[in-house]
């Protein structure tokens, strides 16, 4: 079994916690500041989460394109656009400013999202493939569990502009660390004429269906956990997304090891039971106590789950695909993400909280229907002719 603890893939989880860091910094900030420039508070909501849109609808084209040429040039082109965004987002003075920065702002998270973990993959043993990707996930979480916290400090002390540009100097940090890579050690796929074949990754699809439906319940959580603890009066409701975050950390390389030796389905079937006792939970929570016994069950859903999903179809990917089939996985996570926020909202609007997390086993029950069509399609007998195939592939580079 080869070793994890090589220099280009510490690398990229540097570049990925720098990137997520700078990410997370300016996201809770952006609709305030829409505020500050004189919206109203639905053109801020929609400013916000416009980004979402955008990046879905870049997805396909940049996995074609990560296909088609250096992914390292790729990712360092994304990171400069990065930039230009949030230092764009600092200079801004109107509202349509925001806008155009923050479309380029998609843009640059699309490139780097889809990039960097098939460049991670390009470092990883075949054998611990799922492994390291949770190990990518990890070097996310970080930037994550971190973002929000100093990126709203440093507005509260220095203003909204000081924050951006804090996230601007990061994302340059971010292009540094991508500098020192080594060139790409796979030969780009030939040209080819853009069609819907080459943007979209149809084995991979049934399993991107299943990851949509983890996000789905992430979108419920990460909209509506704060608001259902201010109705029911539970103190302490920010505990939900600390514990989540401690305990996807802790869990992802061990799914990803199982994942890599036993196979996808044991840790799929525990994660999709788990995130449905979750939503549950959270449905009908009146203390903490319960809404820290939801926190607990996702960690074994989207936390395990869901990172071992993306690895299996990065792993199952020929080299010459990942780039699409990485986009294709993705593209379910940004769906799934708008969808739980936009359906919660419309049935809490008219049912209540508790409806609306009730949705999420609903999207839960659609998620494993796909899984079960992929098992039936082949599954991890399949993925095992493919992966043996590639294996013969590698060895012969």
């Amino acid at each position: 079994m080869g070793t994890l603890a090589n220099r280009p893939f510490t690398l990229c989880l540097a570049l990925q916690a720098f990137y997520m860091l700078s990410f997370n910094m300016v996201t809770p900030l952006i609709a305030q500041y829409a505020l500050v420039l004189g919206e109203t508070r639905a053109t801020a909501g929609l400013v916000a989460g416009m980004f979402s849109f955008f990046a879905l609808l870049f997805r396909p084209f940049v996995g074609y394109a990560a296909d088609r040429f250096d992914r390292k040039r790729l990712m360092l082109g994304g990171l400069a656009v990065g930039a230009i965004a949030l230092f764009g987002y600092s200079a801004s003075t109107a509202t349509f400013a925001l806008v155009g920065f923050r479309v380029l702002h998609a843009l640059a998270l699309s490139i780097q999202t889809t990039t960097i973990t098939v460049i991670a993959v390009d470092y990883i043993p075949h054998d611990r493939i799922a492994e390291g990707v949770g190990y990518v996930g990890i070097a996310a979480m970080i930037g994550m569990s971190l973002g929000p916290g100093v990126g709203v400090a440093l507005a509260d002390l220095a203003g909204h502009q000081a924050s951006f540009a804090g996230g601007g100097l990061l994302m340059l940090v971010a292009a540094g660390v991508a500098l020192l890579l080594p060139v790409e050690p796979r030969r780009p796929a030939p040209f080819m004429r853009f069609s819907l074949s080459q943007t979209f990754d149809a084995a991979a699809a049934p399993l991107s269906v299943a990851a949509l439906s983890f996000a789905f319940c992430a979108g419920l959580t990460s909209s509506f956990m704060v608001l259902v603890g201010a109705e029911r009066a539970i103190a302490g409701i920010a505990l939900f997304f600390f514990v989540s975050s401690v305990g996807m950390v802790a869990v992802r390389p061990l799914a990803g090891r199982i994942t890599d030796r036993r196979g996808l389905t044991g840790v799929a079937l525990v994660g999709f039971a788990a995130e449905a006792a979750a939503m549950l939970l959270a449905a009908f929570a009146s203390s903490l106590a319960a809404i820290l016994g939801a926190a607990v069950l996702r960690v074994f859903g989207q936390g395990a789950a869901q990172s071992s999903i993306q690895g299996c179809i990065l792993k199952c990917a020929s080299g010459e695909r990942r780039g699409v089939a990485s986009s294709t996985f993705y593209a379910g996570i940004d769906v799934g993400q708008g969808l739980g926020a936009v359906v919660g909202g419309a049935v809490a609007e008219r049912f209540g909280y508790a409806a609306s997390f009730m949705t999420g086993p609903c999207a839960l029950a659609i998620g494993l229907g796909a899984f079960a069509i992929w098992k039936l399609r082949g599954g991890e007998r399949g993925e095992e002719e493919r992966e043996a195939r590639q294996a013969v592939l590698e060895r012969r580079r």
